[in-house]
């Protein structure tokens, strides 16, 4: 079945304007709370003793990442259901997070890779081109430097097409992080149904995808259109509904993409 671009998205901030997002939002503040309670308290312990400062810093740290992982998890599990509850924030976490964690390793090991492999050759093809480019105008540095010009263009034109390949790695790939978290995938079962389930819907993914770049330009751009108080309010709220949106959006084709 097509999946349906606008629908998809339109539901996805359907699940960002759920009580899903009012927990997941808390729950973050509750971690920054903490971290910073945490460490200020122990950096005022320091001038007493290290030992004990020390201690506080380490267990605040040690707490915010079992938070992290919690909210990393539970974070899928509330906008599947668009509720919050306790339970999706304290049950089975670690082997899920463990999962999601090599999958996210795995999903950035084939991105680095196809970057490296197809976007080191433009690097030079850029550096040459540029070079060729900028020679002098006697006949023979004209052709050279027309030359050079063309290989900016190809460059350019592999570039392109470099991110293109990515994307649909990322598209490919991408449906195994809510399998793991909301369905409580293995790994490599969650890798193999992503790729079987993404079959012939990937360009339409990554048209879903589109709106959380879309929030950043508008949240970058209104730092320098907006002026400093309201330009600071716009980036928050288009950061957290970023934020918000990816998780949103890959449970809801997680739903869609059966």
């Amino acid at each position: 079945m097509k999946l349906d671009i606008v629908d998809t998205v339109l539901s996805s901030f359907n699940r960002i304007a759920s009580k899903a997002s009012l927990g997941v939002i808390g729950f973050m503040i509750a971690l920054l709370v903490i971290l910073g309670a945490g460490f200020t308290a122990g950096a005022a312990l320091m001038t007493v003793s290290t030992i004990l400062g020390g201690a506080v810093m380490a267990l605040t740290l040690i707490g915010y990442i079992v938070g992290a992982a919690a909210l990393s998890v539970g974070t899928f599990r509330a906008f599947d259901q668009k509720d919050i509850s306790k339970s999706m924030f304290t049950e089975n976490i670690l082997w899920p997070f463990l999962r999601m964690t090599g999958a996210n390793i795995t999903i950035q090991a084939f991105a680095f890779t196809a970057a490296y492999l197809l976007i080191y050759p433009l690097l030079l093809i850029g550096v040459l081109g540029g070079s060729m480019a900028g020679l002098g105008s006697s006949s023979s540095a004209a052709s050279l430097a027309g030359a050079g010009t063309g290989l900016l263009a190809i460059g350019g034109i592999l570039g392109l097409i470099s991110l293109g390949i990515i994307l649909y790695l990322l598209a490919t790939l991408i449906i195994s992080v809510p399998r793991i978290t909301v369905d409580d995938k293995r790994l490599f079962q969650a890798l193999d149904e992503s790729v079987q389930s993404t079959k012939g819907n990937r360009a339409r993914i990554i048209a879903t995808i589109l709106p959380f770049v879309v929030l950043l330009v508008i949240g970058g751009a209104s730092m320098a259109l907006l002026g400093e108080i309201l330009g600071t309010v716009a980036y928050l709220l288009t950061v957290v509904v970023g934020s918000l949106y990816m998780p949103a959006i890959l449970t809801e084709l997680n739903s869609r993409l059966e």
